[in-house]
């Protein structure tokens, strides 16, 4: 098959997958391309277009109007991650953990409140701890 994107070889190899034939991806880059080929259980048959569509309908490319139409975030990841930039804050926006956190409930029984330090006497921590990116490869010092 012709060189293709890595969304449209995932496909390919799904649907050889469906029909029991093999598939190979080869070459790198934008030369990346597909094969497929004859194996011990592979049989001729029709194609069959519902079978081809409820396939498409369960692979996750496809399976949401709104990933399909959702443009590109540079600032995003393939699985729709934030990517952060050297210096940016995180951790810092964290919301309360929720009442049935089973490390909330055990800090409960010790006797701690919402709205409490940490500590033996409630006088310690009360924020959430935060991070600071450090995107580059140089040392601390």
């Amino acid at each position: 098959m012709p060189p293709m994107h890595k969304i449209a070889r995932k496909l390919v190899h799904t649907l050889a997958n469906a029909y029991k034939l093999g598939s190979k991806s080869q070459g790198s880059g934008s030369r990346r391309y597909t094969t497929l080929y004859k194996t011990q259980s592979t049989f001729a048959t029709a194609i069959d277009e519902r079978k081809i569509n409820a396939i498409l309908k369960r692979t996750t490319l496809f399976a949401s109007a709104e990933r399909s139409t959702a443009k590109w975030d540079p600032t995003r990841t393939a699985h729709g991650v934030k990517k952060h930039k050297d210096g940016d804050v995180v951790g810092g926006d964290a919301k309360e953990i929720p009442s049935d956190n089973r490390g909330r409930m055990m800090l409960e029984k010790l006797g701690w409140r919402s709205g409490m330090g940490l500590g033996a006497e409630g006088d310690g921590m009360k924020v959430p701890v935060f991070a600071v990116v450090k995107a580059g490869k140089s040392g601390l010092g």
